[in-house]
Parts: C-alpha cells; structure tokens; sequence
C-alpha cells in the first residue's frame, strides 16, 4: 500500500525542482584559460544531464539578475572595502582588454595553489551567480521546491570580510577561483538572524574544504557549516591551514562548524 500525502503539501512537496542557468558563467575566467576550459566543460557536461532530464525539471537557462551591493553588505557577509577591491580589479581588467585589445584580457594573482585571476566580466558573473543563489534559496523556502544553481564563479573559498578571514585566508582577496561568498550572501538575505536557534545547515561538498565559508561562520552558532572533502589537501595540505577535524568553531559558533 502506499501513503497518500496531505493534500494541503501535495502540491508543494511533488513540485519539480527548479535548476536555473547562468547567463555569464562562460565568462567567469577565474582561472588559467586551461583549468577554466575544463571546468566550462565539466558545466556543459551538466548541462546536458540536465536537458536529459527533459520535463521533469523546471529549468530557467540565460538568467542574467545581477545581485547588488547592497544585497553583498546584507548582515556583513561583504564589507564596503571588500566591494571597492572587486571592482578595481574589475576596472584593471578592463583598461588591459582595452590596451591589448583583447576583451577577455586577464590579470592574475599568485596563490600557493596556483593562480586566480579575473577578466572585466567575472565581477558581471559572480554577481549573476550570487542573484541566482538568493532567487533559487527563496523560491525554495517559499514553496519547498528543491533548487539547483549551476553557475561559476565559486564562492566557498571567498570571505567577505577581512576581519573574519582565519588562518591562511587571505583579506580582501580572491581566492581559489573563488571572487564572492556567494553562499553566505544567499543565506543573509533569505533567513533572518533568529537569536540563537539554528537557522541554517550548510553542506559543503567539494574535493577541497571551504575554507570561506567556514570563516563567515565560525562565531555563527546560528549556522551548522559542514564541510566534506579529500584529506591533506589545499588549502591544508601541510596541516597548517583549513580542514581540520578539531576546528569546530569558536565562541557562539563552538560545535556548529565540522570537518570530515
């Protein structure tokens, strides 16, 4: 036999999920033109599965919202000064694709990684992703639809605020491909503080920890960050850095950050 659900959640339970498309993830560029093909690639081959799944989902492909400042400054997941710096490397970017006459000119910085890098089009991207995230998370709050974003740039290796950056995070800086805190810009503008209680869980599954992340959060007993992710690797793979069974947060935030 089977259970029948309650015709009041009927609707909202079996809805199709959502999965929207970015508009500028072609254009991210965040890292060396070869990594960045291989991950463009890695998109399209989602992509495809996606369209494979034909009416079954609910897609939304060419969104092109761009998220605002002040949706970024939303409860200090970016400050002022973390927005001036994106966009000076945006307008550096640009006056380099206008002398080389090259429109996706890149300028790059050096990382222990490798490099990150940015055109006059990434900022355009990572704004375009971060309003996706906060459409998708509130259309799923709202009707409990499932939601899947697929956009670049990253956001997990990002901190919005100097002040918060931990161990070898860098202030102000980009890092890992990674240009905004996406996922904390989403979270702020959709859950409001709730005084203590538990308002959000936030998986975090990639090859490496989200180390980003896990700053915005680590005081933050309101949000459960969990991170999985390949042991001894960037940005911890000398032990020094992130991705540390035995960081579980601090102060308020003691117990809801964990590493596996």
């Amino acid at each position: 036999s089977r259970t029948e659900l309650p015709s009041s959640l009927s609707r909202e339970v079996m809805a199709k999920p959502l999965v929207i498309t970015t508009k500028w993830s072609a254009k991210a560029s965040p890292a060396d033109a070869e990594t960045s093909l291989i991950y463009f690639q890695m998109m399209e081959e989602i992509d495809r599965v996606l369209d494979a799944a034909g009416d079954r989902l609910d897609r939304v492909t060419g969104y092109d919202k761009l998220a605002t400042d002040e949706q970024f400054l939303k409860d200090g997941m970016h400050t002022e000064e973390y927005m001036r710096s994106v966009k000076d490397r945006t307008a550096q970017a640009a006056a380099l694709a206008e002398k080389t006459n090259n429109p996706d000119a890149r300028i790059e910085w050096k990382e222990d990684s490798g490099s990150t890098g940015c055109t006059q089009y990434t900022e355009l991207a990572a704004r375009c992703a971060t309003a996706a995230l906060i459409d998708a998370v509130r259309i799923t709050l709202a009707t409990r639809r499932p939601s899947f974003v697929l956009a670049r740039p990253p956001t997990h290796h990002a901190i919005g605020d100097a002040a918060k950056a931990r161990l070898n995070t860098p202030p102000n800086t980009p890092w890992g491909f990674c240009h905004v805190a996406g996922i904390a810009t989403a979270l702020a503008n959709n859950i409001a503080p709730t005084g203590g209680r538990l308002r959000a869980v936030v998986l975090d599954w990639d090859v490496h920890p989200g180390n980003g992340t896990e700053d915005t959060f680590w005081e933050d007993g309101e949000v459960l960050h969990v991170n999985l992710f390949q042991d001894q690797i960037w940005p911890n793979q000398n032990g020094g850095g992130h991705g540390v069974a035995a960081h579980v947060g601090a102060g308020a935030g003691r117990g809801a950050n964990r590493n596996f």
